[in-house]
């Protein structure tokens, strides 16, 4: 029988020490509106010095007032590095460090809505160009066009010299520096962040969608759909239940592209997923306007779901290409430390204060821990696989949670903690 071994730990990680400089009861007293103007000063403040005193007020926090940190952050931003953005041009072509590609910088287009002054959030889509094209181009296919007013709009281009498709880790990474980009420089509704694209993009925005489910309020895939696992399609886009999908193919299009599409139907449509699908009679690979027109207004009304209460998971690993690990080992606030690499399906419940996490071949996971999620106030219970590992308080930390924005800039996804799971191996170790 194999042994359980708790091991529970509360990680900082690069997020800030729970320990030091996380006052208790006997810390700085915090109104909600001078959390507000702490977290101003933190992240918009010119003046370093200023920051740094802001902060450390902020890590001094008695901890029974710690949550109006949390609260603050919905209404102190936007936290943007430049300031306002009212004089940006609407078209503009910005080039990001590419870690481990063939050169060195990846170029992206940001088109800006019209009436876009940088005081409000606005939603935002990254639409993936096709094979061979470029962000340019399809800047220049989106300018003019009706939901060009509605989306701040981000058009990359792949960072290879072919430029063929975007399922590469090199490429996965810059999307990601990207949208850090994006929301560090312009007003960004994290809530409403949309995929899509068409042909290579389209099956890019379907597989983002996949990699980052608790970043996407929703996805436009026209023309061709890829999967992050091509073997494992079901256990893939069981991820996706929370992700509003719009789907269009046409169907005089190659009949491999039609039925990847009629896939992804037959599953959306046992499981009640919230897609809408739309076979185009008499039109092989090319954009639909009329039908682009619909799909935009269908992203407009979506609104992602931060951290959901039920979930579904797929972890597993490439051989011999650690790179792909950081894409295919997480999903909301769980991320897989020790697992079947070959695939392990992962069903995550809260029921009160207790997270069930089904998932044969799971050894150890670190959970990512609000109060959205549980009950901080009291006891946190994790089973894994019908077995308790892990009951105790799990701390709000304020250095963790700024150090969670900081890597993340995302004010409306925000964690106090993580935890450390696992289960011993039948050698002990």
């Amino acid at each position: 029988m194999i042994e359980l071994a708790v091991a529970v730990v509360l990680l900082a990680g690069g997020a800030g020490a729970i320990a030091a400089g996380d006052g208790g009861d006997e810390g700085l007293k915090l109104s909600g509106s001078q959390a507000v103007r702490l977290l101003r000063a933190s992240y918009c403040h010119r003046d370093d010095e200023e920051r740094r005193m802001s902060r450390e007020k902020l890590l001094r926090t008695r901890a029974r007032d710690r949550k109006k940190i949390f609260q603050a952050f919905g209404r102190a931003g936007p936290f943007l590095s430049e300031g306002s953005q009212a004089d940006q041009p609407r078209s503009e072509t910005f080039k990001l460090p590419v870690t481990g590609g063939e050169s060195s910088h990846g170029r992206f287009v940001v088109h800006l809505p019209a009436k876009y002054r940088g005081k409000k959030p606005w939603p935002m889509v990254m639409r993936f160009h096709g094979s061979g094209g470029s962000g340019q181009e399809y800047a220049r296919l989106w300018e003019g066009t009706p939901p060009a007013d509605q989306f701040i709009a981000v058009m990359p281009t792949i960072p290879t010299s072919e430029r063929i498709g975007w399922n590469l880790a090199v490429t996965r990474g810059f999307v990601m520096e990207i949208y850090r980009y994006m929301l560090t420089h312009y007003n960004v509704d994290t809530d409403r962040v949309c995929f899509a694209g068409f042909s290579a993009g389209g099956g890019a925005a379907f597989y983002f969608a996949q990699t980052w489910p608790e970043l996407c309020a929703g996805f436009l895939a026209s023309g061709r759909l890829w999967w992050n696992n091509d073997s494992t399609r079901d256990e893939c886009m069981s991820v996706l239940r929370h992700v509003p999908g719009f789907f269009q193919v046409g169907l005089d299009d190659a009949a491999e592209r039609v039925d990847g599409f009629r896939t992804a139907e037959a599953f959306g449509r046992k499981g009640r997923f919230p897609w809408q699908f739309h076979f185009v009679e008499g039109v092989g690979h090319r954009i639909v306007p009329k039908v682009q027109l619909e799909g935009y207004e269908f992203l407009l009304k979506q609104e992602r779901k931060r951290h959901p209460r039920e979930f579904d998971a797929f972890f597993f690993g490439i051989r011999g290409r650690p790179e792909y690990d950081p894409f295919f080992t997480g999903a909301y606030w769980i991320r897989a430390l020790d697992f079947n690499r070959t695939g392990t399906t992962c069903l995550v419940r809260v029921k009160g204060n207790r997270i069930d996490i089904e998932a044969p071949g799971l050894r150890a996971v670190r959970l990512l821990l609000n109060d959205e999620i549980v009950n901080l106030d009291k006891p946190v219970t994790v089973t894994l696989n019908g077995e308790e590992v892990h009951s105790a308080m799990v701390e709000r930390s304020v250095g963790f949670l700024l150090g969670w924005f900081e890597e993340n800039r995302d004010p409306r996804r925000l964690f106090w903690n993580s935890v450390e799971v696992s289960m011993a191996r039948e050698d002990g170790r």
